[in-house]
């Protein structure tokens, strides 16, 4: 899977043929450690922000519409794109869309043999700038917008810079779309169907993500269920983008909040005395060394909830990983479901042979079960 990543985000300048839009943008992994290996067109698109209504793509907000070429073996692609005269306002907005879509790639999730793919290509959607518009930290001016069936799309920010906390992972956009599809009751998962059939009719249900870094798989639930009570947690970095998600997509902040969870301390009282129904855990077993702490959380969470469903997503990136699943079972967890999407990688678009797998797994406490194998 990769993504379309802005380099250098776009920006408004002139030239002696007018005002330009200038940005660098690249295809690459989730990590930025691979670029895409194959040619394929590019579509861009200049839109107009309007503040009150936003509406990223809709066709009476584009300006001009062109394409440029992504050639194997590029790192980077610079792109100028002429402002047409009649829209060169000082004071308008605007926001910079790519895709793949020109090339045949699907921006939506879909299914092959009952399994869920995600996109070959992510796009990506520039906040929104201008002459005199800058917004006061450019890290955090990308937006995802994420294809949500049967309900309106989810817009998720992304930070442009290093921090890997505040980027969206392979992990997450296969959770998220299998998160949406559970909400309804398709997702071919019996247990994770049943689970979010039961919240979706729930308002007192409580859930909590650990680990949510810019919160797609909780931002996902909340948008698909916004009856229920969610509590995003991570380190202190990543609020300011959670809650600009939060806000883009018009969510209660009574029911969607961020608290501060580190893993490495005590987990805080106003944390811990509370019950959750559902604990979401997606791409958090990355690094082996922080493994026994986020286990040690989900044991200090259980003492309060007993009965909770704790969901975990994860693209395994090397074996030492695995430990996880040890000492899930030491703490007293029992899988008791797993399943698996599929993210592509390479261009064919009906070729799935080399698609790296993201695994869902289902725990809870206690002896309901034997333990799954993996």
């Amino acid at each position: 899977m990769h993504y379309i990543k802005f380099l250098k985000l776009p920006v408004l300048a002139s030239s002696k043929q007018g005002s330009i839009i200038k940005t660098v943008i690249a295809v690459t992994t989730d990590l930025g450690d691979d670029y895409f290996p194959s040619d394929i067109i590019l579509q861009f698109q200049l839109l107009t922000h309007n503040s009150a209504k936003p509406k990223p793509k809709a066709s009476s907000n584009v300006l001009l519409s062109q394409s440029r070429q992504w050639s194997i073996g590029m790192r980077a692609l610079p792109v100028e794109l002429k402002v047409p005269s009649k829209s060169a306002g000082a004071s308008t907005l605007y926001q910079l869309s790519v895709d793949a879509s020109k090339s045949g790639f699907s921006t939506i999730f879909d299914f092959s043999d009952g399994v869920l793919v995600t996109p070959r290509v992510m796009p990506v959607l520039s906040a929104p700038f201008g002459a005199f518009s800058r917004q006061a930290d450019p890290d955090l001016d990308v937006i995802r917008v994420i294809p949500i069936k049967d309900n309106p799309e989810l817009r998720v920010y992304e930070a442009t810079g290093d921090s890997i906390a505040r980027h969206i992972w392979d992990g997450s956009v296969a959770f998220s779309g299998l998160i949406d599809q559970a909400s309804i009751g398709k997702s071919g998962i019996a247990y994770l169907d049943s689970i979010l059939s039961t919240v979706a009719s729930k308002e007192d249900l409580n859930v909590i993500e650990l680990g949510a870094g810019v919160g797609l798989a909780g931002l996902t639930l909340a948008h698909v269920m916004p009856r229920i009570r969610i509590l995003l947690t991570d380190v202190p970095e990543v609020e300011a983008l959670l809650y600009r998600s939060i806000k883009a997509n018009g969510m209660d902040t009574t029911r969607t909040r961020f608290a501060v969870l580190d893993w490495e301390k005590p987990v805080p009282a106003s944390i811990q005395s509370q019950m959750f129904d559902l604990i979401l855990v997606s791409e958090c077993t990355y690094n082996e060394d922080s493994i026994p702490a986020l286990v040690s959380v989900l044991q200090a969470l259980m003492e309060k909830s007993l009965t909770a469903t704790v969901l975990v997503a994860t693209k395994q990136r090397h074996e030492n990983e695995r430990i996880f699943y040890d000492l899930m079972r030491t703490a007293g967890f029992k899988m008791i479901e797993q399943t698996h999407a599929l993210c592509p990688r390479n261009y064919n678009t009906d070729d799935l042979e080399d698609a790296e797998q993201v695994n869902v797994y289902t725990f809870r406490l206690g002896d309901m079960i034997a333990w799954k194998e993996i």
